[in-house]
């Protein structure tokens, strides 16, 4: 199974308001060896744009748009401490604002 077909199943997951499927496809994805945030950005994110757009456009209710972004929460517990691990021990550097 190639990595676009587990981001096409991730977003249909979100897009259904599946959390319970979002979840297994998201540990799925990192098990396969994909990156957490191309899972979040190309797989749940695009799900729940497209939930967002079809409910502007009148096609989905609101419980759809609610089902939508627990299904995406539900994806995105799952990388949250994936991603944090990634990022411990990571500098990206000082900021220094002032005024005169």
């Amino acid at each position: 199974m190639s990595s676009d077909d587990i981001f096409e199943r991730l977003r249909r997951a979100v897009a259904e308001g599946d959390p319970e499927k979002a979840e297994k496809l998201t540990k799925e994805a990192l098990e396969k060896g994909v990156s957490p945030l191309e899972a979040l950005e190309k797989g749940l994110i695009k799900g729940v744009r497209e939930v967002g757009e079809r409910f502007g456009k009148g096609e989905l209710f609101i419980t759809d748009l609610i089902l939508g972004g627990e299904a995406m929460k539900a994806g995105a517990d799952i990388l949250k401490p994936v991603m944090k691990a990634e990022d411990e021990g990571r500098k990206l550097g000082k900021v220094l604002i002032g005024t005169v």
